[in-house]
């Protein structure tokens, strides 16, 4: 969990450390570890001894952190694992090329935080990197944008300032400019923004520029939990993004939804979590405190050395429903599963869950500052518990086999963690329009041209399209004709080379993909409610 402090802080130098158990969006959460291009050689050397052991103040600091807190259990099981040996490979390839990491949670980050959402207030639209490109993928109703901008829309530039009828533009195709720095390149802050171009789609499906000028209103907070209609008798529906905590402001997730309840009430409640990737144990254990009596347990954490610290709730409830039904789907995790897991459990036949099994995320994990505070280890340090007492490591089922089914301890290995490091988000996520920009730059998308963007295009192509061409890398007729063939179905010139319409009709491709939601699973939730 962000913001969450772990009490041993004399094992690691008397750093803090910081648990996590959430993924960020959606989809969007799994992005931000998976970390390229380490390269460690630039702040600080290494050397080898006649034994082999790696002779570094800092890099002997980060084997001790990982020796005392590091569960390598979860992902290489028990049995004849020599923990010491890929603590060791770990370290060492840091001061190579390679990309490398422990498990899908355990590696460097540099201290220089990306940005996956950014919500702009003043504007009331949340931003969400699709291949380093913003996407919007939600409109307040209550900003001065409703009704200008539209969910989907792809961002392409940002301005302020409008001089003799000139836009002062900063342009995500400019060079250097990424969604992380789209906002600070000339712009100052995200309230500064008064001018819009976006990418919109028409009803044939081709794409074109929309220019807009928004006049700036209030900052608006942001929206962990908000009203849905879905307009189904005695029944009430909200949705819930992320768990976080604002006592200043009492703006936090159980804050925002105890006002919704207080003021909507009704016999049903249906609770989406669909693509709530987590968040703060606190948030968590507020919104529990919601509809559970005081003093029950909501899940246990439990560290590599042994140490268990219980979580219970604070107050008695204040709201009671005949159902709860609560939509969840693969991106559902971590501590959107630790309330599921607490509301199953005390609850019993009032929740019902629909939709497809959750993320499964019963693991924590730890922060701390290494290599004189270039960059932040993240590692895997400890498990979440049901309140049953079964590790949560876990799916939770959809209403047709409502349940927890605990994976099987120690069985994962090696093989299976390659599959985990998820190719398909990990290079457009970091790339993106870096990835259309440099293309031309390395002749990329030509017949016989090897470069990286041909490996990355039809890595995803083919998991989009269940396609099998080559990702070596290599560009041959084959990718060439596929592109064609897909700028023929968009209506684009086919070139068979990359163009900015091409990469905004694939950005489309792929964000309805990952944003989907079933529509059956609202109607079977009132199927359930109705009898």
């Amino acid at each position: 969990m962000e913001n969450f402090e772990v009490e041993e802080k004399k094992k690691i130098n008397k750093k803090v450390l910081r648990l996590l158990l959430g993924v960020s969006l959606v989809v969007v959460s799994l992005a931000a570890g998976l970390v390229s291009g380490i390269h460690i050689s630039k702040l600080t050397s290494t050397s080898q001894n006649g034994n082999g052991d790696i002779e570094n103040q800092h890099t002997n600091e980060l084997i001790q952190v990982l020796k005392n807190n590091w569960l390598s259990e979860i992902y290489y099981g028990t049995n004849n694992v020599d923990e010491d040996l890929l603590i060791r490979q770990f370290v060492g390839a840091l001061s190579s090329s390679e990309d490398k990491q422990l498990d899908p949670y355990t590696y460097l980050i540099k201290n220089e935080d990306p940005i996956y959402v950014k919500a702009l207030g003043k504007l009331g639209i949340t931003l969400t990197n699709f291949y380093n490109i913003p996407v919007i993928t939600e409109v307040d109703e209550r900003g001065v944008a409703n009704n200008l901008l539209h969910k989907g829309d792809i961002v392409v530039s940002l301005g302020k300032n409008k001089t003799n009828e000139d836009y002062e533009y900063v342009n995500i195709t400019d060079e250097g400019i990424t969604f992380s720095n789209m906002f600070n390149e000339g712009l100052g802050y995200p309230e500064d923004i008064e001018y819009i171009k976006v990418i919109r789609f028409d009803e044939n499906n081709k794409p074109f520029p929309v220019e807009l000028e928004i006049a700036l209103g209030v900052t608006l907070p942001t929206r962990y939990s908000y009203l849905v209609n879905e307009d189904i008798e005695d029944t009430i529906m909200v949705k819930m993004t992320g768990f976080t905590t604002d006592k200043d402001n009492k703006q936090g997730t159980a804050d925002q939804l105890e006002r919704i309840l207080e003021s909507n009430k009704a016999s049903n409640l249906i609770i989406d979590l669909r693509d709530n990737g987590g968040g703060d144990l606190s948030s968590a254990l507020d919104v529990c405190d919601l509809f559970l009596p005081k003093d029950k347990l909501v899940t246990s954490l439990k560290f590599k050395n042994g140490r268990k610290s219980d979580y219970v709730t604070s107050d008695d409830k204040a709201y009671d429903y005949e159902n709860i039904v609560i939509l969840q789907n693969g991106n559902t995790a971590s501590a959107s599963e630790i309330m599921i897991s607490a509301l199953t459990y005390h609850l019993g036949d009032k929740i019902k869950l629909v939709g497809t099994k959750s993320y499964g995320k019963g693991i924590a994990q730890s922060k701390v500052k290494v290599f004189e505070g270039a960059y932040t280890l993240q590692y895997t340090c400890a498990k979440w518990y049901h309140p049953d007492g079964t590790w949560m490591g876990m799916t939770i089922d959809s209403d047709d086999d409502v349940g927890f089914k605990p994976l099987e301890e120690n069985k994962i290995n090696s093989n299976y963690l390659l599959s985990l490091m998820d190719y398909y988000n990990y290079y457009m996520r970091n790339y993106g329009y870096e990835f259309y920009k440099t293309s031309e730059k390395h002749d990329a998308f030509k017949i016989d041209n090897v470069a990286t963007e041909n490996q990355i295009f039809f890595a995803i192509y083919n998991k989009m399209f269940d396609k099998d061409l080559r990702t070596d890398t290599y560009f041959d007729k084959s990718c060439e004709d596929a592109l064609k063939d897909y700028q023929t179905v968009k209506g684009i010139e086919a070139t068979g080379q990359m163009n900015l319409d091409t990469l905004a009709c694939f950005t489309k491709d792929y964000y309805e993909q990952d944003t989907q939601y079933d529509n059956s699973f609202v109607d079977r939730a009132k199927k359930i409610i109705e009898g």
